[in-house]
């Protein structure tokens, strides 16, 4: 009887591990399928003139709650790099906020070197996350 209940025990932990771990990546795969299509949108994409301004390339993102090293995104076909929240010598993106709901996403964001503020809206339409609209400004 005492091994059935340490095996029952054994085997519930167990379960709980590997569903606390499976949402986080779940969650991290939505988020850097949403921040790559945010970075990749047309809208946003013309404001980085990387092909006259080849201190734009690589793409730069500070590191803050939503960005971090394992989002592994590319832009300009190399890989983002993510930039220390005090480094902001060199042109960078600053995600600002992200909200995830379900099956709709929206996501700030600022680029200085432009002068941009924005925000995406962003659904899941088939396992895929599409962007709906992005609304830029020229502060």
């Amino acid at each position: 009887m005492r091994i059935s209940i340490l095996i029952l025990t054994m085997l519930g932990v167990l379960f709980n591990t590997v569903s606390e771990a499976a949402r986080p990546v779940s969650e991290q795969r939505d988020l850097k399928e949403i921040l790559q299509t945010v970075i990749d949108a047309e809208q946003l994409s013309s404001y980085y003139h990387a092909d006259v301004l080849p201190d734009r390339i690589p793409l730069r993102l500070i590191k803050n709650a939503w960005v971090d090293e394992d989002l592994q995104l590319i832009q300009f076909g190399r890989p983002v790099v993510i930039l220390p929240g005090t480094d902001t010598s060199a042109p960078y993106l600053n995600i600002s906020r992200v909200r995830i709901n379900g099956d709709s996403a929206t996501v700030s964001f600022e680029y200085p070197p432009e002068g941009l503020v924005g925000t995406a809206t962003l659904s899941r339409q088939q396992d895929v996350w599409v962007l709906d609209a992005m609304v830029v400004h020229e502060r």
